[in-house]
Protein backbone atom coordinates (compact mmCIF):
# COMPACT_ATOMS: atom_id res chain seq x y z
CA UNK A 1 0.00 0.00 0.00
CA UNK A 2 2.78 2.35 0.34
CA UNK A 3 4.26 2.09 -2.65
CA UNK A 4 0.88 3.70 -4.77
CA UNK A 5 1.28 6.34 -1.97
CA UNK A 6 4.90 6.97 -2.92
CA UNK A 7 4.33 6.94 -6.93
CA UNK A 8 1.39 9.43 -6.42
CA UNK A 9 3.56 12.14 -4.64
CA UNK A 10 6.57 11.87 -6.88
CA UNK A 11 4.14 11.95 -9.62
CA UNK A 12 2.40 15.19 -8.04
CA UNK A 13 6.58 16.78 -7.30
CA UNK A 14 7.67 16.24 -10.89
CA UNK A 15 4.77 18.47 -12.22
CA UNK A 16 5.51 21.22 -10.00
CA UNK A 17 9.30 21.09 -11.27
CA UNK A 18 10.66 20.81 -14.25
CA UNK A 19 14.25 21.53 -14.89
CA UNK A 20 17.05 21.49 -16.79
CA UNK A 21 20.82 22.62 -18.04
CA UNK A 22 21.58 23.20 -21.79
CA UNK A 23 24.02 20.63 -23.05
CA UNK A 24 25.58 22.97 -25.80
CA UNK A 25 26.19 26.43 -25.75
CA UNK A 26 28.46 29.34 -24.69
CA UNK A 27 29.90 28.83 -21.07
CA UNK A 28 28.63 31.65 -19.02
CA UNK A 29 30.42 34.45 -16.93
CA UNK A 30 28.36 33.88 -13.85
CA UNK A 31 28.89 36.61 -11.98
CA UNK A 32 27.74 38.72 -14.81
CA UNK A 33 24.80 36.31 -14.30
CA UNK A 34 23.88 37.46 -11.04
CA UNK A 35 24.19 40.91 -11.70
CA UNK A 36 22.28 40.71 -14.72
CA UNK A 37 19.31 38.93 -12.70
CA UNK A 38 19.65 41.39 -9.78
CA UNK A 39 19.01 44.33 -12.22
CA UNK A 40 16.52 42.82 -14.49
CA UNK A 41 14.33 41.24 -12.00
CA UNK A 42 13.71 44.99 -10.86
CA UNK A 43 12.29 45.37 -14.72
CA UNK A 44 10.57 41.53 -14.81
CA UNK A 45 8.59 41.40 -11.45
CA UNK A 46 5.11 42.04 -11.65
CA UNK A 47 1.90 41.04 -13.26
CA UNK A 48 1.27 38.75 -15.54
CA UNK A 49 -1.54 37.03 -17.88
CA UNK A 50 -1.29 33.48 -18.58
CA UNK A 51 0.92 32.68 -21.05
CA UNK A 52 2.70 36.68 -20.95
CA UNK A 53 6.24 36.05 -21.35
CA UNK A 54 8.75 38.69 -20.97
CA UNK A 55 12.53 38.45 -22.02
CA UNK A 56 15.38 40.63 -20.74
CA UNK A 57 19.06 40.69 -22.32
CA UNK A 58 21.97 41.89 -20.14
CA UNK A 59 25.62 42.32 -21.76
CA UNK A 60 28.70 43.27 -19.51
CA UNK A 61 32.13 44.13 -20.48
CA UNK A 62 33.93 42.04 -22.83
CA UNK A 63 31.76 39.80 -25.65
CA UNK A 64 29.78 38.03 -23.48
CA UNK A 65 25.59 38.34 -22.19
CA UNK A 66 23.10 36.71 -20.61
CA UNK A 67 19.47 36.29 -21.96
CA UNK A 68 16.82 36.05 -19.34
CA UNK A 69 13.28 35.14 -20.03
CA UNK A 70 10.03 34.17 -17.24
CA UNK A 71 6.50 33.09 -18.34
CA UNK A 72 3.31 32.94 -16.41
CA UNK A 73 2.87 28.98 -17.46
CA UNK A 74 -0.52 28.93 -15.13
CA UNK A 75 -3.81 29.88 -16.46
CA UNK A 76 -5.36 32.92 -14.88
CA UNK A 77 -3.16 36.33 -14.26
CA UNK A 78 -0.54 35.96 -11.51
CA UNK A 79 1.49 38.48 -9.73
CA UNK A 80 5.90 37.71 -9.77
CA UNK A 81 7.92 38.95 -6.65
CA UNK A 82 11.25 40.43 -7.07
CA UNK A 83 12.46 37.62 -4.86
CA UNK A 84 10.65 34.81 -7.06
CA UNK A 85 12.15 36.32 -10.35
CA UNK A 86 15.63 36.34 -8.39
CA UNK A 87 15.48 32.72 -7.26
CA UNK A 88 14.19 31.44 -10.40
CA UNK A 89 16.80 32.69 -12.68
CA UNK A 90 19.89 32.43 -10.23
CA UNK A 91 18.80 28.70 -9.95
CA UNK A 92 19.69 28.34 -14.11
CA UNK A 93 22.67 30.85 -13.14
CA UNK A 94 24.66 28.96 -10.39
CA UNK A 95 23.43 25.24 -11.17
CA UNK A 96 24.07 25.47 -15.48
CA UNK A 97 27.62 26.29 -17.27
CA UNK A 98 26.06 27.14 -20.34
CA UNK A 99 22.40 28.15 -18.60
CA UNK A 100 19.31 26.33 -18.58
CA UNK A 101 15.49 26.53 -17.63
CA UNK A 102 12.63 25.52 -15.56
CA UNK A 103 9.12 25.43 -14.18
CA UNK A 104 7.54 25.97 -10.89
CA UNK A 105 4.32 25.68 -10.12
CA UNK A 106 3.21 28.89 -12.23
CA UNK A 107 6.38 29.87 -13.32
CA UNK A 108 8.93 29.30 -16.41
CA UNK A 109 12.31 30.76 -16.05
CA UNK A 110 15.33 30.80 -18.49
CA UNK A 111 18.73 31.74 -18.68
CA UNK A 112 20.88 31.57 -21.68
CA UNK A 113 24.56 32.46 -21.55
CA UNK A 114 25.66 33.69 -25.38
CA UNK A 115 28.81 35.38 -27.12
CA UNK A 116 28.42 39.31 -27.95
CA UNK A 117 26.71 42.15 -26.76
CA UNK A 118 22.83 42.78 -26.08
CA UNK A 119 21.10 45.01 -29.49
CA UNK A 120 20.09 47.98 -27.58
CA UNK A 121 21.69 48.50 -24.22
CA UNK A 122 19.13 51.07 -23.17
CA UNK A 123 16.28 49.88 -20.96
CA UNK A 124 13.52 49.54 -24.18
CA UNK A 125 10.43 49.20 -22.56
CA UNK A 126 8.71 48.77 -25.68
CA UNK A 127 5.61 46.49 -26.01
CA UNK A 128 5.02 44.52 -29.26
CA UNK A 129 3.02 41.85 -29.70
CA UNK A 130 3.56 38.10 -30.73
CA UNK A 131 0.41 36.20 -32.13
CA UNK A 132 -2.19 36.78 -29.46
CA UNK A 133 0.39 36.99 -26.55
CA UNK A 134 1.26 39.83 -25.05
CA UNK A 135 5.14 40.62 -24.69
CA UNK A 136 7.60 42.66 -23.37
CA UNK A 137 11.44 43.35 -24.00
CA UNK A 138 13.86 45.04 -21.99
CA UNK A 139 17.84 45.47 -22.25
CA UNK A 140 20.07 46.67 -19.93
CA UNK A 141 23.97 46.84 -19.76
CA UNK A 142 25.78 45.90 -16.48
CA UNK A 143 28.92 47.22 -15.35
Amino acid sequence: MQLPVTTMILSLLSSLVSAGCFPHGTEGDKALGRTGVQTICNVLFGAYESGEHREECSSGIGNNKWFFQVKKISGGTGTLTKEACVSGLEQRVNGCDRGGEHSYTNWYYKADPNSGECRDNSVNKEEYKVPTKKVKRFTTTVM
